[in-house]
């Protein structure tokens, strides 16, 4: 079955090893190498496995989600491990800044949850 793995893996810098890491239980890079060549049947627990290492729909594996285009890859890429970050920097805000940035970010879930349902456009 054709798969979305090996292009969801190099978008996030992620090795075939590192993949396999990350699934819970952890598997194998030669397990990672059979299931993105299609040479291993995607099982559902397989693909629930991959969707939560991705943080993505299991859909978007399988292809039945649009692709991401390289813009919206490098969006990826530059949230990538900024969780922290951003969290530490907004622990430096002011009260008023960490209201403001609050709102902002609200606005944006917003927009992003009406775009997904096709309210937004």
């Amino acid at each position: 079955m054709p798969n979305r793995i090996k292009q969801l893996r190099e978008i996030r810098g992620w090795s075939q090893a590192e993949l396999g890491s990350r699934l819970n239980p952890p598997t194998s890079q030669q397990q990672i190498d059979k299931l993105e060549k299609g040479q291993r049947r995607m099982t559902v627990d397989w693909l629930n496995k991959f969707a939560a290492a991705f943080e993505c729909d299991p859909l978007l594996i399988l292809g039945e989600v649009a692709p991401m285009t390289p813009k919206e890859q490098a969006v990826l890429g530059l949230f990538r491990g900024l969780t922290q970050a951003v969290l530490g920097l907004f622990r430096g805000l002011t009260a008023e800044e960490q209201d403001a940035f609050l709102k902002a970010a609200d606005a944006m879930a917003k927009l992003a949850s009406g775009r997904k349902t096709g309210n937004g456009d």
